[in-house]
Order: C-alpha cells, then structure tokens, then sequence
C-alpha cells in the first residue's frame, strides 16, 4: 500500500506583498490606459493597435522561445498569419 501524503500548504503572502501586487497592478493597467489616451491623439488607433499587438506578440514568442518551446512550422505560421490578417 503506498503512502497517502498531502499537499504542500501555500504560503500566505505578507500584508506588504498583498499591497505591493495591488499597487503594481493599479500602475500598469492605469499606464496602459492613459498611453491608449494620449496616442489615439498622436497618431491613427488601428496602426497603434497593430504596434502594441506585435510588441506583445514579439515578448511572448521571446518568452516561448526561451522557455524552451519548439519553434513553429512553416504551415503553423501561415495558419497564424491567415487567422492574424482575418481578425
């Protein structure tokens, strides 16, 4: 028979990670909504649209690449690119 063990207990967060969490939240959602502000002033919102989408796309495939996920195949990034210029 093998032994039953429990789960490790999660750690509780000290009252200064809980608000640090919240605070760094407020910052960068609040950022992201005033640089959506001022340039939709600046420039037209479906290029700005396009700039954040490939930076964001950009972070995350440095991210997959470096986390150790396979490159994608040749008809993965057309079925992407399809489904990216459909959207």
């Amino acid at each position: 028979m093998q032994a039953v063990t429990s789960p490790p207990l999660a750690v509780t967060p000290t009252r200064f990670t809980l608000w640090a969490n919240l605070v760094s939240v407020y910052i960068l959602w609040g950022s992201t909504y005033l640089f959506i502000h001022f340039m939709t002033e600046r420039m037209p919102p479906l290029y700005m649209v396009s700039i954040r989408y490939l930076i964001a796309g950009s972070i995350l495939y440095a991210y997959a690449r470096l986390t150790g996920t396979p490159r994608p195949t040749r008809q993965e990034w057309r079925s992407a690119g399809i489904i990216g210029s459909c959207y």
